[in-house]
């Protein structure tokens, strides 16, 4: 280890503090403290934590809101700890929304969508819910997106946004039959 300080001699049942405004990195650091008496070792305590900023933990419950002739994402705000248990400005966190891709098992990540300003809970995202997202152009379907949480020191891990459904109306009177065990609209 590095010797980063010494304190002056305390009294019995004083607390004495020291801040170490050299830290070279973000990053979990170990300090050790050793008493001395005349030049003697005594006892030792030593602990770890996360020094500097953490990276923000991912956005949960991230909502998709038909907004009329857009589509509003909303997202509690961030927390004040990251993933590290390190601290967290919420103020510099932004939500970055991302499309999610059918694949055989699953989801997956694609193209950057927006990004929400920092400190933000919020943003309107130019989609009109009115207009199917499905491949014939007419169907309703299910709209997801994938969110992530960002500040300088890196980015959270994706977690999907609930979904929303989007598409035209359906008509009244609708009828749904399951022959043969089957949706006809695909719900």
């Amino acid at each position: 280890g590095v010797k980063v300080a010494t304190l002056g001699a305390g009294k019995p049942g004083q607390t004495l503090t020291y801040e170490d405004n050299a830290v070279p990195s973000n990053g979990y650091h170990s300090y050790r403290v050793t008493a001395l008496l005349d030049g003697e070792e005594g006892s030792k305590a030593s602990s770890s934590a996360y020094i500097g900023l953490d990276i923000p933990l991912s956005p949960e419950g991230v909502k998709l809101l038909d907004n009329g002739n857009n589509v509003l994402a909303q997202w509690p705000k961030a927390r004040n700890y990251g993933a590290n248990k390190g601290y967290v400005d919420p103020s510099q966190v932004t939500v970055s929304l991302f499309e999610m891709i059918k694949i055989t098992y699953g989801m997956s990540i694609g193209d950057l969508v927006a990004t929400s300003d920092p400190g933000v809970t919020e943003m309107t995202l130019p989609v009109n819910p009115d207009e199917s997202q499905a491949e014939d152009g007419v169907t309703q379907s299910i709209f997801q997106l994938g969110a992530r949480a960002d500040n300088a020191a890196g980015n959270s891990g994706y977690y999907g946004t609930h979904p929303l459904i989007v598409g035209p109306a359906l008509t009244l009177p609708f009828k749904e039959s399951l022959s043969n065990g089957h949706l006809e609209n695909g719900f």
